[in-house]
């Protein structure tokens, strides 16, 4: 439980708010519940189980109530994992919306240093599908990891450890459809 009261009379009021969460971890399974509550605002609450079935398999529910618009979001999964790969989909569901989303993932290990994974993200309802590759190489002093999605977006990241708990980043996203590249460079002080 964490709560921060603040005095509305203040030079720049901030408004009071709380957060309570609870999880239970089990031997096979593992249960939560979230809430948070900000002054003026409604209260958004948030419950999630997930449950092994074996060594190798475990499904789940996540499930979000927002009590000011009374709307529901609610998502199920399973994910199926080996030695060198790790495989998982998700249903989810809107309140009131007929847009509901099909997710399907893929995380293969090719080595210690390689890593490549493959996502699907499909809405039935509007026929709109986009899927995305990517990879992960991790070297001696950096890390170098892309994706490309069907839309031709690619998102480039060169992570350069310089020191121990500093690292120097450069990324670009190069959107070849609207012709939009942006670029950065930034420092990362810790792990």
């Amino acid at each position: 439980a964490n709560c921060d009261f603040n005095r509305s009379d203040a030079a720049e009021p901030i408004p009071s708010s709380g957060v309570l969460d609870l999880t239970y971890k089990s031997d096979d399974y593992t249960c939560g519940f979230n809430t948070q509550l900000v002054e003026g605002e409604d209260a958004t609450m948030k419950f999630n189980f997930l449950q092994t079935l074996t060594t190798s398999i475990a499904a789940g529910v996540e499930a979000t109530y927002d009590t000011g618009k009374a709307s529901a979001h609610a998502s199920f999964g399973a994910r199926y994992s080996g030695a060198d790969f790790l495989a998982s989909t998700n249903y989810s569901i809107q309140q009131g919306s007929p847009n509901h989303q099909i997710q399907c993932h893929y995380l293969k290990q090719v080595d210690p240093k390689v890593s490549l994974a493959a996502s699907l993200v499909c809405v039935p309802k509007t026929k709109v599908a986009n899927v995305s590759l990517g990879y992960v190489f991790n070297l001696q002093t950096a890390k170098v990891s892309a994706k490309m999605d069907s839309t031709w977006k690619m998102h480039a990241t060169v992570e350069e450890h310089i020191a121990p708990g500093f690292s120097l980043l450069f990324s670009g996203m190069l959107d070849h459809v609207k012709e939009d590249y942006k670029f950065g460079v930034g420092l990362q002080v810790g792990q």
